[in-house]
C-alpha cells in the first residue's frame, strides 16, 4: 500500500466520502429526503426537529448564510422548469442560480434556432354583428321612412 492510500486509509473524511459514494448517497439523497420526512404523530418532536436539520445540513452543506440562499433558489428555480429542461439543467449540475439560468437561456436558445420558421399567413377574422345590433337595424336608423 503506498503511503497516500495508507493516509487516505485512516482519514475519516476520506473513507466516509469513499462509502458514501459506494452506497449512492449524496446531497441530493438528503435533499429529497429534507422533503419527503415524514413522522407517526407519537414521534417526539425534538427528534423530527433534530432529524430535518441534520438531513437539511447533509443536504445543503453550507458554510455560509450566502450558500444557503443559493442552494434553496436553485432549487425552488429548478422546481419550476419543464421536466425534460429540469434533467438537461440537473445533469451540469449548477452552483449558482445565475448559473442555471444561463444554462436555460441557452437551452431556449438553441431549441428556437434548431425549430424550423413557420411563415405565417396573415389571418383576417371577420366580427359577427352583436345581437342587439341585428335587431336595432343599420346605425342610424333606416334610410328610407315609411310613407303616411
Amino acid at each position: 500500500m503506498n503511503a497516500k492510500k495508507h493516509h487516505e486509509a485512516w482519514d475519516y473524511t476520506c473513507v466516509k466520502v469513499a462509502i458514501l459514494d459506494a452506497l449512492d448517497i449524496s446531497p441530493e439523497t438528503f435533499r429529497q429526503l429534507f422533503w419527503i420526512l415524514t413522522y407517526p404523530m407519537h414521534t417526539h418532536p425534538r427528534l423530527v426537529a433534530q432529524d430535518l436539520r441534520e438531513a437539511c445540513k447533509q443536504w445543503l452543506q453550507p458554510e455560509s448564510l450566502q450558500e444557503i440562499l443559493e442552494v434553496l433558489v436553485i432549487n425552488q428555480y429548478m422546481k419550476r422548469l419543464p421536466p425534460d429542461l429540469r434533467a438537461w439543467v440537473s445533469q451540469k449540475e449548477p452552483s449558482t442560480y445565475k448559473k442555471a439560468v444561463t444554462l436555460v437561456e441557452r437551452q431556449r436558445m438553441a431549441r428556437e434556432l434548431t425549430q424550423p420558421v413557420k411563415e405565417e399567413t396573415p389571418q383576417v377574422k371577420l366580427a359577427a354583428p352583436s345581437p342587439r345590433a341585428q335587431a336595432a337595424g343599420p346605425p342610424g336608423g333606416p334610410r328610407w321612412k315609411k310613407a303616411e
